[in-house]
């Protein structure tokens, strides 16, 4: 036993006080609040106990020597040397399950020395040990070490998710809440250590889960860290800040060296990913003040080094790179440590050694995804500058085959938007570099080929095809009659490629993201916000969207053409059919764009190419839910929906329609009514847009027991071949951006169901004029429009009134959302 600090003694000496006063704590209590302590991830206080447990116990016994033994388990990670004195020691022959638990922590002294072949060797005796004592909760331990052992030293997962299945069925069977949650997160971190990140999240969320029932606060941080670590490494960057800070919280000040070490570098890796290199400094420095091992030393000066590099601090970068090599330079880190060394030559000018230092990061990563596909993507640029575009190009396309393997990987659709999403960069760098040496059709494909993958993949499952060529633009434009407006929006650069029957020319320079961020923000305040009238009052942001964005390439657009947009970043919050044509001399008269085009927003060109569209037709078949019974205040009923259904009804006396209004409008009549088998789709109802977690966006529909919402997750996993989707609710278009994929919510979730149109809103629609929309769009309808000209002619109606609803916050939040 090591002498106890001056804090222990003090506490020693409190336990034994109280006696006087007639209470007397006996050895066995002290040992149980350490162990609860340990549990709860208070080492210290687990600590001060164990210690005064041993105090109180007698000599040899029982009592005695299980605090002596959750000492050494203590001090194993901090204090090996020790833990080790105390584990030379054998318990007396009668206490068979406390020898067992010895040459168990012997074992775990040897793995955490990186000894495994000794410590398999101890494990496997120490289950003989106490199997014969019968000691479960013993064997439960030393499986769930041997389990990671398997992981870590054999790499034999298999191995390892069958022995942390059965230990957690076992504990389950035992109602023993503390081995379940350890076993499941076992299974999350298999998953994790196998980059299945969107897997792992699941197992993770059951932990915690199993935890609170009695698993102790010490699993409840590890499981919310390692929750943390997953969502990061997708770009799920909200979740994953709020999980390491609920780790943080729990074990923060209480927690050991190790774990508190760790939970700091993870959240300076979070705010690494998001692009936050400030914040990931200082969470990296008090990582580096506080890690007391060299291997987690090093871990954190080779984060450090990262995250100087990214500010072009070359110097400090290199300081901190060259001290973690100095304490560890294993082949498990060297990869890392020679990615930290090639970005840090990049940075400094000096190519040929970065690209050796690339290269041998390459080789020496192996399996490591991460690492292969910054390091290629590196040599492409660094190609690309240096004149070598056929190794640029190659580079490049080995980048984006790794990263569409992990998107590949990845099975769940939540975790695949933010995944993508963070890699786009990749594709942006690819762009520039192509466009730069004016391949502008090479640069196209790439840029499209970001597009719309989730979407794609669905319709390729659909047709039981793999792969989709890379359309034929032209071939897209003379088969719709249309032009197609493709934007890429870049930091430094904006591009927009004009596609028409004719040809397609160079790419339209466009001002950077930012300034088209900001000019789309304005623009929306004064639409959506104050309710403006760009006719009456001039709009300076609606004017430079529209000199910045359609301008440049109205020679090619001619007037009433059919357009076909698709948007990027900050556009696919903007309505261009908003924006103010205010002309050239002052007898101009100002109008809005929509009465000069005809606009569809399409999520990406090879979207367009996959399907024959439809002839435009009056609908045969229509299914219709609305008007439903108020669940709750918060969703009043809709004063406009009862009219509006009877009216949308009325339209087609002779079209098959199924309607569910009042009680029968519930979640599970959309399933149970079969949509694919209806043209067109109506629903009439609030919705709620889930910016957090945008396919848990729902509309709201009347109460089933609990349940009156219908989810977009729902809707995108039940199959339609609807000519049109139409949700007459508030922000059902979208509640969040995902790069490549746009904007994710109800006209997503619909499309990818199938649906060749969706209308959806991008705002909140009104009570006023929604009708009046709805009246003129369904005529349309009837009399066999296209959806896109039904939508134009019911906002032109609104327009032309002289009512106060002519401004676009009122017709302007429907789109059309079309593939």
């Amino acid at each position: 036993m090591n002498d106890p600090s001056p804090r222990s003694g003090a506490i020693i000496a409190c336990v034994l006080a109280l006696s006087g006063c007639g209470v007397r704590p006996n050895g066995t209590d002290l040992y149980r609040d350490a162990v609860q302590a340990f549990r709860d991830g208070k080492p210290e206080k687990a600590m001060d106990l164990a210690n005064a447990a041993i105090a109180r116990c007698k000599p040899d016994t029982e009592c005695n020597w299980s605090a002596r033994l959750l000492e050494a388990e203590l001090l194993m990670l901090d204090r090996p040397d020790v833990a080790g004195a105390i584990l030379s020691k054998l318990p007396p022959s009668k206490f068979a399950a406390l020898a067992a638990r010895r040459t168990w922590l012997q074992g775990d002294l040897q793995a955490e020395l990186e000894h495994p072949e000794l410590a398999e060797v101890l494990y496997s005796k120490a289950r003989q040990m106490a199997s014969s004592a019968g000691a479960w909760d013993v064997i439960s331990e030393i499986d769930l070490s041997r389990g990671r052992l398997l992981a870590v030293w054999r790499h034999d997962m298999h191995g390892a998710e069958a022995i942390f299945h059965e230990v957690a069925e076992q504990a389950s069977r035992r109602q023993d809440a503390y081995y379940d949650a350890i076993a499941l997160n076992g299974l999350g971190m298999l998953r994790q250590k196998d980059w299945r990140f969107d897997e792992a999240i699941p197992w993770l969320r059951r932990t915690v889960e199993v935890a609170r029932n009695g698993g102790g606060q010490r699993l409840i941080a590890v499981a919310s860290h390692n929750l943390g670590i997953c969502y990061s490494q997708l770009g799920s960057f909200d979740e994953a800040i709020k999980s390491h800070q609920m780790a943080i919280d729990l074990l923060g000040e209480t927690g050991s060296a190790f774990y508190r070490t760790e939970l700091l570098r993870q959240m300076g890796t979070t705010y690494f990913l998001q692009g936050e290199f400030p914040k990931a400094i200082e969470y990296y420095r008090q990582a580096v003040a506080l890690a007391n091992s060299d291997a987690h030393g090093a871990r954190c000066y080779r984060a450090l080094a990262s995250a100087y590099a990214s500010i072009g601090n070359w110097d400090a970068a290199e300081q901190s790179n060259d001290k973690a090599i100095s304490v560890v330079n294993d082949d498990t880190s060297r990869p890392w440590a020679e990615k930290n060394q090639a970005v840090i030559a990049e940075g400094r000018g000096k190519y040929d050694e970065a690209s050796g230092l690339y290269h041998k990061t390459i080789t020496d990563a192996k399996s490591i995804p991460v690492l292969l596909w910054e390091s290629h993507g590196a040599l492409a640029r660094i190609y690309s500058k240096t004149g070598k575009d056929r190794q640029a190009d190659d580079e490049f396309d080995k980048t984006i085959e790794i990263v569409d393997n992990d998107v590949e990987r990845i099975s769940t659709q939540d975790y695949s938007l933010t995944f993508f999403s963070l890699q786009i960069d990749l594709y942006r760098d690819y762009v520039r570099a192509l466009i730069a040496r004016h391949a502008f059709q090479r640069a196209l494909d790439v840029a499209n080929s970001s597009r719309a993958r989730l979407l794609l993949q669905r319709l390729a499952i659909r047709r039981k095809a793999q792969t989709t060529p890379t359309p034929d633009y032209q071939g897209i434009a003379r088969r719709l009659h249309c032009v197609l407006l493709f934007y890429w929006i870049m930091p430094q650069q904006s591009y927009l490629w004009v596609i028409t029957p004719d040809g397609i020319p160079p790419p339209i320079p466009l001002p950077p993201a930012e300034q088209i961020r900001h000019w789309v923000e304005q623009y929306r305040t004064f639409v959506e916000q104050t309710v403006g009238d760009p006719m009456t009052t001039k709009n300076e942001a609606g004017h430079q969207l529209y000199n910045a964005l359609i301008a440049p390439a109205e020679r090619l657009i001619p007037r009433n053409s059919r357009v076909i947009l698709l948007p990027d970043d900050a556009l696919n919050w903007l309505n261009f059919e908003t924006l103010p044509v205010y002309g050239n001399s002052p007898q101009a008269l100002p109008h809005y764009w929509i009465e000069d085009v005809r606009l569809e927003i399409a999520p990406s060109l090879t979207v367009l190419s996959t399907d024959k569209r439809p002839s435009p037709h009056p609908p045969e078949s229509l299914l219709i839910i609305g008007n439903p019974v108020s669940p709750s205040r918060e969703f009043p009923p809709l004063d406009y929906a009862a009219n509006e259904i009877e009216t949308i009804e009325a339209k087609f006396p002779n079209a098959e329609k199924r309607t569910f209004t009042g009680s029968t409008a519930r979640p599970g009549v959309y399933r149970k009514s079969e949509p694919s088998h209806f043209s067109l789709l109506h629903f009439s109802a609030h919705a709620v847009a889930n910016k957090e977690s945008p396919l848990d966006s729902a509309i709201i529909l009347s109460p089933d027991g609990d349940n009156f919402k219908l989810y977009a997750r729902s809707v995108m996993d039940i199959p339609l071949s609807a000519d049109l989707v139409t949700i007459s609710a508030c922000r059902s278009a979208g509640a969040r951006s995902y790069s490549g994929e746009g904007l994710v919510g109800f006209a997503w979730a619909f499309l990818q169901a199938g649906a060749h149109n969706v209308i959806a809103g991008l705002w909140d629609v009104t009570d006023s004029s929604t009708p009046r929309i709805m009246d003129v769009l369904y005529s349309k309808l009837a009399a066999g429009v296209s959806p896109a000209d039904a939508l134009r002619a019911a906002k032109l109606n609104l327009i032309h009134s002289g009512r106060g609803d002519r401004r676009p916050y009122y017709w302007g939040p429907f789109q059309i959302y079309t593939r």
